[in-house]
């Protein structure tokens, strides 16, 4: 049966930049394809104007994509306004009524406010939900490795507290890791909710790989920040004995300069910055290893998800839902420069037969089939 349903995440392309966003796009194409009327709810960046010309879409004007450029002090009152957006709250329930929407599929609602749930249960409309991170336990939605005290916090505790009295129950939850999922119910989250594990959907694409054992290739593909770990990582691969190895570095983010300072004057760095898809697809299949070194706990990370899918191995942190992707422990490291080295020296060492099992990855087809059976 034909539903009008609302996708509300606070990034869209033209202004996305991470995993949530992609999951939106191609849930609401496969949603489309299904026969259902969709509409979007997103932010749109002040000082901005370009918008989405592929669905009906709503904007809200936030600074949330532009938030680390604002002072700490601030984002401090920022976060609070945004769980107590009336603005927000009543521009939903204008949404809701003028579209007769029958499901609102929510993923990350910061930037947009957290009374978004309140909006949606008080026209009793089906809700289901998508946990990225943990954006509902703390602030930044990051976690780092041996700070995990932090989320327990005084101000992190009242925060939380707000973030579950106003998201409630929804019908449904979907996490794309266990790990992502318990946090959640051991704070107290969604005590009445359907809750499923269900990979984040991916294009399924078979290509073939390009193996060149001349020069072992070591890929790392994301933002430019602390919590990614190029840090760690640069400094575990100039400890690399093995002088037929590279690394080539992908992405953009506020510490490239740093990045550029630490892997002057060697020449086995290669620094790309941003690529787009096709770029880098082109450069996971000439690749030998993945680094995925994250400090901070991971839920699910899209670029794992991309590198399996086209065979291509991955080291990563064992830490957050990495180890649900990556099953294999001897593809996993504690996040520290020296784990880092002794793991990528066994890459090269066991060049040969590097091979991981990736795990059974969901169409977007079948993830919005899912989201049918759990209402």
């Amino acid at each position: 049966m034909s539903m009008r349903i609302l996708l509300i995440n606070n990034l869209y392309k033209p202004y996305a930049r991470g995993g949530a966003e992609r999951i939106t796009e191609l849930s609401a194409e496969a949603l489309k394809k299904k026969g259902h009327e969709i509409a979007l709810l997103t932010t749109l960046p002040y000082f901005k104007k370009e918008k989405n010309p592929d669905f009906k879409t709503y904007y809200i004007k936030s600074f949330y994509r532009d938030l680390g450029e604002i002072p700490t002090f601030l984002r401090l009152f920022w976060h609070v306004f945004d769980i107590f957006d009336l603005r927000s709250y009543f521009y939903v329930r204008k949404i809701l009524k003028k579209e007769k929407i029958d499901l609102a599929i929510t993923h990350n609602l910061k930037g947009i406010g957290f009374l978004v749930p309140r909006a949606i249960q008080a026209q009793k409309i089906k809700h289901v939900h998508t946990l990225h991170d943990i954006q509902l336990i703390y602030p930044s939605g990051l976690m780092f490795y041996n700070e995990e005290k932090k989320i327990d916090g005084f101000f992190a505790k009242i925060y939380a507290f707000f973030s579950r009295v106003f998201f409630n129950s929804p019908e449904a939850i979907i996490a794309p890791s266990q790990w992502l999922l318990d946090l959640h119910a051991n704070k107290g989250f969604f005590k009445h909710s359907k809750k499923i594990v269900l990979l984040n959907p991916i294009k399924i694409e078979h290509n073939i790989r390009n193996k060149n054992y001349d020069v072992f290739r070591f890929l790392f593909v994301g933002q430019i920040e602390d919590h990614k770990g190029y840090a760690i990582l640069i400094k575990a691969f100039q400890k690399i004995k093995s002088p037929n190895s590279e690394l080539v570095v992908i992405g953009d983010g506020s510490k490239m300069e740093n990045l550029k300072k630490m892997a002057n004057g060697n020449d086995k760095i290669k620094i790309l910055g941003r690529k787009n898809k096709e770029e880098v697809l082109n450069l996971m299949l000439n690749s030998d290893c993945l680094i995925v070194p994250s400090l901070c706990y991971e839920n699910s990370p899209t670029v794992i998800y991309e590198a399996l899918a086209n065979g291509l191995p991955v080291l990563g942190s064992n830490i957050g839902g990495i180890p649900e992707l990556i099953r294999d422990k001897n593809f996993l490291f504690a996040p520290s420069e020296d784990e880092l080295t002794r793991k990528m020296e066994w890459a090269i060492e066991n060049k040969d037969n590097l091979k991981i099992e990736p795990p059974k990855f969901v169409s977007a087809s079948e993830y919005v089939d899912w989201i049918s059976k759990i209402l």
